[in-house]
This record gives C-alpha cells, structure tokens and sequence, in this order.
C-alpha cells in the first residue's frame, strides 16, 4: 500500500510526503535519516546542560569542590523543596556568602520564611545527596 492510500498516515504528513521530489533510490533516503536522528540525538546531548536549575549552574561554577552528581542532586531536591523565587535567591549564596548570613539574620518576614524553607531543603539535600 502506499503513502497516498494508506488510511494511517494524516493528511500533513502526506502532503509533507507528496511535495517531497521522487527519490531514486532508498539508500540515500536511508542515510537523510540517519543524519537526521543522529543531529537530533547530538542536539538533544548538547542542549541537556542548558537546562540545569539555578542552583545546578551555580553550584557547577562556585569554587567548592562539589562534583557534577552531586550539584545535579542538589538541584532535584531544591526542585522538590523550593520555589523558583526561593532557588534564585539560594543560588546567590554561591556567589556572595555574606547574602546567606544576612539572610539569616534578617527581622523581615518574607526571608525568616525563606530561611525556614532553606534549612528543610539543606537537611533534605543533605540526606540525599551523600
């Protein structure tokens, strides 16, 4: 059965096929396929470290003996434990120390809560991440 009868094949995909010109020859369809998985597969590898959280990129560039497993740990417990808000914020503690102690030490609300949630994502982390 070909692709213009075949009742599987939608509409799209069988206008995609019919603009396509005749090939003469199934190897050379074979190796267009095959570059084209093979350019996917390698975008997929190489876009995988875009997609690492704030605190997997921060943790990766800080200067603390911390190992990519273990940043990637890291980053799935503060995914599981913090807002998006609370890990850019926690992210900055990398960088900047001093921002975690006044943090810590703050009288303001909003960042005795960020602090609370923080220490449950560290011990979390903690236990995890060994």
């Amino acid at each position: 059965m070909s692709v213009e009868k075949s009742p599987f094949v939608t509409s799209a995909s069988r206008a995609l096929f019919l603009a396509q010109p005749k090939r003469r020859s199934s190897i050379g369809w074979k190796v267009q396929t095959a570059r084209a998985l093979l350019i996917g597969a390698l975008t997929l590898t190489v876009a995988a470290p875009v997609n690492a959280g704030r605190i997997e990129r921060a943790c990766n560039a800080s200067d603390r003996s911390a190992s990519r497993a273990l940043c990637s740990c890291i980053q799935r417990v503060a995914d599981q434990k913090l807002t998006r808000t609370d890990q850019r914020l926690a992210a900055q503690f990398f960088a900047d120390p001093q921002l975690a102690q006044d943090t810590r030490q703050s009288d303001d609300t909003r960042k005795e809560a960020f602090w609370k949630r923080y220490k449950a994502f560290g011990a979390a982390a903690t236990r995890s991440c060994r």
